[in-house]
């Protein structure tokens, strides 16, 4: 299934996970492949918001995934505006066995990023809600 907001190039693989870092605030994705079962599966990005990388490494820690992850910083020489002089990839320990197996780490690694993401939202907006009464009374 290919989507318009995609490159026909894309592995399709990688779409759940590169949806999920692009929501996250300060995170743009800018390569990735899926290995095809004889490489790692990698996905590279920038991240501006150490928030949000706080919640992408508590996803892959191996406490709260399936331990077939890491996160991997790594130099950039080149300059962005607005993002700090490194790269950082998400990658497979190893490559996967079978479509079964890495489908299945996608989808734990994809849920459990969407989970940390929106608990920082929900907390956010619960503390807004509180000040908010606060000063209503």
């Amino acid at each position: 299934m290919r989507t318009s907001a995609f490159d026909e190039n894309i592995d399709v693989e990688c779409i759940p996970l590169i949806i999920a870092l692009n929501n996250l605030k300060g995170v743009e994705t800018y390569e990735s492949c899926c290995g095809h079962l004889i490489e790692p599966f990698r996905i590279w990005f920038r991240c501006n918001d150490f928030n949000s990388l706080a919640i992408i490494t508590r996803t892959f820690d191996k406490r709260y995934s399936d331990g077939k992850w890491r996160v991997v910083l790594e130099t950039d020489d080149i300059k962005h505006s607005n993002f700090p002089c490194f790269s950082v990839c998400l990658e497979s320990v190893k490559p996967f066995n079978n479509w079964k197996e890495m489908l299945k780490s996608i989808n734990n690694a994809t849920y459990y990023l969407n989970s940390w993401h929106m608990h920082k939202e929900i907390a956010k907006w619960c503390r807004v809600i509180k000040i908010t009464k606060l000063l209503m009374v």
